[in-house]
């Protein structure tokens, strides 16, 4: 769909402009839309069909009912939003625009126009903002949020939760304790910085309180929500999801043969590591829900056995690497 294709009315009193782009993270209207900021423009976290539009007024200015599309130089209307808010104020406002069925998300670089279209008393206008700036986010990495609530109603309860994030080749990438009390209003969240990628989230609640919870990942406090799902008290539960995935083409071109997770098996507070190819384990590291190493060793053999008897209970991470870059990580609970 082009830009002519839209109907859109105005008045002498709001004129259209067009704007000249001053930087890849920051782009200022002129004239009638000078009070409108864009601060960026990028593909969604979590979604791969939605540009997110990041935009602010002036302080005393106000645009009601926005909505953003993407057109490419062609004209085409690639992704539009649909009304979500009452109006853009002097705050940073995250807006979805979403791929519109029939087109394909642009690939980063982007060249096009960002078009915004906002409601006065008896009329609609529009801005257009040209760019040409990358879609994905600067790296190395991108901030998100791990997080753990409590689903039912009071009486509060105090309680902590283990988590850990692996990427695709397991590897341990984050790991923390979300603590949920009366204080933060049952709300745990966790910082994290990761590159564009797939993850998984491992969620295990260290005793046995409450009732149900729900945990995830997000961006700045929920204005960017991502996957998540439920968890039972005293339960363990994982989260797959994708960062910025049309930013990330996965792994080497060069295909390395990784080697089998050993078998992990724990009688009491041993803990026997057995490789079933009967291959060399290599290094191993045992490490705590806080990301500290509390064992470390190097087996020639298939089979090697560590005393835990010492450590916290609850959540650890079993690591073992063939190689300088040939990793499996496995999860164990200690009670």
């Amino acid at each position: 769909m082009s830009i002519e294709n839209i109907t859109l009315r105005k008045s002498a009193h709001a004129l259209c402009c067009v704007l000249s782009v001053t930087g890849s993270d920051l782009l200022t209207a002129q004239n009638t839309c000078a009070d409108l900021t864009i601060l960026s423009v990028r593909y969604a976290a979590f979604n791969d069909s939605v540009i997110e539009v990041v935009a602010q007024a002036a302080e005393g200015s106000f645009f009601s009912y926005p909505s953003f599309s993407l057109v490419d130089a062609m004209s085409d209307t690639l992704t539009r939003e649909q009304v979500n808010f009452f109006g853009v104020g002097q705050w940073p406002q995250t807006h979805s625009s979403m791929l519109i069925a029939g087109q394909t998300l642009p690939a980063s670089p982007f060249t096009g126009t960002v078009l915004f279209t906002y409601s006065g008393p008896d009329e609609e206008n529009f801005c257009t903002f040209p760019i040409s700036s990358p879609l994905c986010p600067p790296a190395p990495c991108v901030d998100i949020q791990v997080y753990v609530s409590r689903i039912a109603n009071p009486p509060m309860v105090t309680t902590s939760f283990s988590w850990t994030v692996t990427d695709e080749w397991d590897a341990t990438v984050g790991t923390g304790i979300g603590m949920i009390d009366a204080m933060n209003g049952q709300l745990a969240l966790s910082d994290l910085c990761l590159p564009p990628g797939n993850y998984t989230l491992d969620m295990q609640q260290d005793d046995v309180i409450g009732d149900l919870f729900n945990f995830g990942v997000t961006q700045r406090n929920f204005s960017v929500e991502g996957p998540h799902t439920a968890l039972l008290p005293g339960g363990s539960a994982s989260l797959l999801f994708t960062l910025y995935a049309p930013c990330f083409t996965g792994g080497n071109d060069i295909i390395e043969e990784v080697s089998t997770a050993p078998t992990l098996m724990l009688n009491d507070r041993s803990l026997t590591l057995l490789l079933a190819n009967g291959g060399a384990l290599g290094s191993i590291e045992i490490l705590d829900a806080t990301g500290r190493c509390v064992r470390r060793g190097n087996s020639a053999s298939s089979s090697a056995t560590f005393d835990l008897d010492d450590l916290a209970c609850g959540m650890h991470i079993v690591r073992t690497a063939t190689g300088p870059s040939i990793w499996k990580a496995q999860r164990i609970i200690l009670h």
